[in-house]
């Protein structure tokens, strides 16, 4: 399957399962760069020192500037906060090649997540929601692998504003990170 190529990918929330993504996006030429968002330091330094993430920041607006990919990877709460704040900040997402943006998840709980989403996000975006079925019982970025979604299953969930070609783009990144969409 052939698969899509991002110039910015902007993860928020690089612990285990974002700096997972990280690292496997950049193993398997997926983006040119990733910039990482959490509120602590030491997350950043981290996910910075793995390689997972080249630049980290505390500013959602600086993490999203120019973004092609935007992955929410962190507690289902935040990341519904996260739709509100990214939907006031839309403009600063960048297309590529005649695309929208393209925003997922990684969160565990769907319907909360996928509801902001349809919610929140404008129709100048394409979201599909995701879940990677894999994890380990450490948390943090230092756990984090490359390899981590090799073989995996990785759910998708579109909203009922998701059509073909947007779900054809969640499969084609679940598959290109090695999971089984």
């Amino acid at each position: 399957m052939d698969k899509e190529k991002f110039e910015k990918t902007a993860i928020l929330g690089p612990g285990l399962i974002g700096a997972s993504i990280g690292l496997a996006m950049k193993a398997r030429g997926l983006t040119d760069e990733v910039v990482g968002l959490a509120r602590s330091e030491a997350t950043l330094a981290k996910a910075h020192k793995i390689g997972a993430i080249d630049n980290g920041t505390h500013e959602l607006t600086e993490a999203i500037n120019g973004a092609d990919l935007v992955i929410v990877a962190t507690p289902v709460f935040a990341a519904i906060e996260l739709m509100k704040k990214i939907s006031e900040n839309v403009a600063l997402l960048k297309t590529t090649d005649g695309r929208k943006p393209l925003i997922t998840d990684a969160c565990s709980s769907k319907q909360q997540v996928v509801t902001a989403a349809e919610q929140y996000l404008p129709d100048t975006v394409d979201f599909i929601g995701g879940h990677p079925m894999a994890g380990k019982e450490t948390a943090g970025p230092e756990h984090a692998e490359a390899a981590l979604f090799a073989g995996a299953t990785w759910v998708l969930t579109p909203t009922g504003k998701t059509g073909a070609e947007v779900l054809q783009r969640g499969i084609k990144l679940a598959d290109a990170l090695g999971a089984v969409p």
